[in-house]
C-alpha cells in the first residue's frame, strides 16, 4: 500500500471502533507498521490488519 491511494476499513466494529467500513486515504506510515489514515477529516493510526481493501489508482 502507497501513501495517497484510498482503502476500505474492516467492517467490524471490533476491529475498527466507529469507523468500520469507512473509506479512507493513506496519508503516512509509522515506525511501527501502522498506517496514518485520514478518515472523514480525522487524522487516526490503523494497523495493517484494520485495513480490509485497497483501492489502487491506475491510470493508462
Amino acid at each position: 500500500m502507497k501513501i495517497g491511494n484510498l482503502v476500505k476499513l474492516h467492517e467490524s466494529t471490533r476491529k475498527c471502533g466507529q469507523y468500520a467500513g469507512k473509506q479512507a486515504m493513506i496519508i503516512d506510515r509509522d515506525k511501527y507498521s501502522q498506517y496514518v489514515l485520514l478518515v472523514e477529516g480525522e487524522i487516526i493510526k490503523f494497523h495493517s490488519t484494520q485495513i480490509e481493501e485497497e483501492y489502487r489508482n491506475e491510470s493508462r
